[in-house]
């Protein structure tokens, strides 16, 4: 969550993964949230990302926030995206 060119990066990366793959889902991980005060990205980038895809989450893997959700809310798309949730 620290660098703008990252945040880039991973844009990047899920266009040219939904280009191939338009099922596999994506989730975009913020981390670093406990060094927010010093992030260089600002609100408003964040804010236009979570409008671009619904799956975004702060976390920060120095304290632990938000890394449990990011793995419930990847494996409940991968379920969705997988039809697997049909067959129970």
């Amino acid at each position: 969550g620290t660098r703008p060119e990252t945040l880039a990066t991973a844009a990047e990366l899920q266009t040219r993964t939904a280009a191939d793959h338009a099922n596999v889902p994506f989730i975009t991980l913020v981390n670093k949230k406990d060094l927010r005060p010093s992030w260089s990205l600002d609100e408003d980038v964040v804010a236009e990302l979570t409008k671009r895809t619904p799956h975004v989450i702060e976390t920060s893997a120095k304290t632990g926030e938000g890394v449990e959700r990011a793995f419930e809310e990847i494996a409940v798309l991968t379920l969705e995206s997988s039809g697997a949730e049909n067959e129970r």
